[in-house]
């Protein structure tokens, strides 16, 4: 997809829930007759260590349709960070040095497609995911509606593999008819590269994804965007992608190091004084030199 087809949102998005062990899953947002209990999809983190072959997952403990809703009233973006806490820390001081790829997730069709007559946006009907900040998605513009609950359905089963191993890795016994708190934001590491839980059997690699318009981001070198990908308001057979942040340049950036997760704009970098100085002394020259130069 060219990046002037990217529709361009204004406004809105996201949260800061520091990591716990509370016992609490990831609500997978998908329709009546999926577990966990049918609810709002929330957004979770997942991190792959490939050489390593480990990988981690959190609940960021904040609902897609919550982004949606501050971005169709115009709010403006806020700040946000998350640190990811003692099982992060963890999981990163393993095999320090090694590459992190992570992605961000979230499936939200809980409602069915009737809940978008709030046109033009169809906020209520969709999936959201990462993709590298400024690099064009692939795949997510203009194909066939049918695709939503498709790709709605491969997040929601992430969601709740990721429940079961979360829950467990907590000590808790994970019930797939309620699923758990979902206010909470629960954290896992898995070491088992043959569980369906694993970032790589979940996703697949970089450069070969489950899901053709996602794309991962190198923990604490890459910055990533968050799109969105519903319904086209004008003809609700195609599907249309809109980046949440593009407006303002909003980003997540993943800091390996510190442990926190964060989603903010990306400024411009500030000219320092000493140069503002010194082109205002060599602007202060050019003119003496002309004024010498001016005949009598």
């Amino acid at each position: 997809m060219k990046a002037a087809k990217l529709k361009t949102l204004a406004a809105g998005v996201l949260l800061a829930l520091s990591a716990g062990g509370a016992h609490a899953a990831i609500s997978n947002g998908l329709p009546a007759g999926s577990t966990p209990a049918v609810a709002p999809g929330e957004l979770f983190l997942m991190v792959w260590d490939q050489d390593g072959q480990q990988s981690f997952s959190q609940d960021l403990g904040y609902t897609l349709e919550s982004v949606l809703a501050t971005v169709k009233a115009g709010n403006p973006l806020e700040s946000k960070s998350w640190n990811l806490g003692a099982s992060f820390q963890t999981f990163a001081a393993t095999n320090p040095g090694n590459t992190l790829y992570y992605a961000i997730e979230a499936a939200n069709t809980y409602g069915g497609i009737g809940s978008t007559s709030d046109a033009p946006q169809n906020w209520k009907y969709g999936v959201a995911g990462s993709g590298l900040a400024g690099v064009d998605l692939v795949g997510a513009d203009n194909r066939s509606s049918t695709v939503i609950p498709t790709w709605a359905s491969k997040i929601g089963s992430n969601a709740t593999y990721l429940n079961q191993a979360a829950v467990a890795y907590n000590g808790g016994v994970y019930s797939p008819a309620t699923g758990g708190d979902y206010a909470a934001n629960l954290s896992e590491i898995t070491t088992d590269t043959g569980a369906p839980w694993y970032y790589d059997n979940l996703n697949g690699s970089p450069g070969d994804t489950n899901l053709p318009w996602e794309e991962f981001g190198i923990a604490g070198s890459d910055s990533l965007s968050l799109y969105f990908i519903g319904l086209n308001p004008t003809n609700r057979l195609k599907t249309v992608a809109y980046d949440l942040g593009l407006s303002r340049n909003f980003q997540f950036n993943l800091n390996p190091v510190a442990g926190t997760l964060t989603w903010d704009a990306t400024a411009p970098v500030p000219v320092p004084a000493a140069v503002w100085l010194m082109l205002s002394a060599l602007g202060s020259l050019g003119i003496i030199g002309r004024r010498q130069r001016k005949p009598a």
